[in-house]
């Protein structure tokens, strides 16, 4: 399981969890841990692993650095495919946007899943991004049943490799326009799958595409729970919850703390909705 964002280090992802298109099936990075070398407080490095010093295991993954520092993890991993087959499938609104990708879900189907809301000239744009690797059929077995408008559905065959560099190749845009190193506050969340729906449409009729900056984006889409076995993580108690993260940059002079009082106002909702926050945010004291 790899997040989106790859430039990130080892040792920074376990600290918070790591979430990217496979965490529907195989849960956060923090879930395929296997051993830890932690430096603790008292400068003693020590081994841990579910079951050697697992206290120590279960409060170094997701635990922010507070309880000791990762030096060197062992990960499961699995045989990298070769090819990835990437569809990109648009949606009239976020309901129906959410019931086909509940449907990936429990099936099985996807490799990679991953909604989200784009902004236009027009409002929101509906879309959802699937992939299956190393696949031989034609694709129909699985687009059955899906309910997008097929007619606006894009399809290609690219290396696992291209596949998985997707979002370096939207920073490098961000990189050329400069947008990368303007303050990016994003706010990253768990909504429960039974009230995902209500509590983001609800979120998204609240905001324009100018609150997230030029480039900026919605990601919606559920994960199973099931595999997720990282204490510390706070994860709504459902068997289905949904990352929804407003991706932004502050694009335009004077808008980062716009961003983060409303990334407060953002995440009170969710929090009345049953949701949590994922800690790579900018959520911290309120600008003036």
């Amino acid at each position: 399981m790899l997040p989106n964002y790859l430039d990130l280090s080892v040792g920074g992802t376990l600290a918070v969890g790591g979430v990217g298109g496979a965490t529907h099936r195989h849960g956060l990075v923090t879930d395929t841990v296997l051993e830890l070398d932690v430096v603790t407080g008292d400068g003693e490095v020590t081994t841990c692993s579910p079951t050697r010093n697992a206290g120590l295991f279960d409060q170094v993954r997701a635990g922010l650095g507070q309880f000791g520092i990762a030096t060197r993890a062992v990960l499961s991993l699995v045989e990298a495919p070769e090819r990835a087959r990437r569809y990109t499938l648009r949606y009239p609104d976020l309901a129906a946007l959410a019931a086909d990708q509940e449907l990936l879900l429990h099936s099985g189907r996807a490799g990679h899943l991953q909604g989200s809301v784009l902004p236009t000239d027009a409002g929101w744009r509906y879309q959802l991004e699937l992939a299956v690797f190393d696949a031989d059929e034609d694709g129909a077995a699985v687009l059955r049943d899906l309910e997008d408008h097929r007619a606006d559905a894009q399809i290609e065959d690219v290396s696992y490799r291209e596949h998985l560099e997707a979002f370096d190749r939207f920073t490098e845009l961000l990189r050329s326009t400069g947008e990368w190193s303007v303050p990016h506050p994003w706010l990253l969340t768990f909504l429960p799958g039974s009230v995902a729906v209500p509590a983001a449409q609800g979120i998204l009729d609240d905001l324009t595409p100018g609150d997230l900056g030029d480039h900026g984006a919605v990601l919606f889409h559920p994960v199973s729970t099931r595999a997720f076995a990282t204490p510390l993580a706070q994860i709504p108690d459902e068997a289905v919850v949904y990352p929804f993260n407003l991706i932004r940059f502050a694009s335009h002079p004077g808008s980062a703390a716009a961003m983060v009082r409303q990334n407060h106002e953002v995440h009170d909702r969710v929090r009345t909705a049953g949701g949590t926050l994922y800690p790579a945010s900018a959520i911290g004291p309120v600008p003036a």
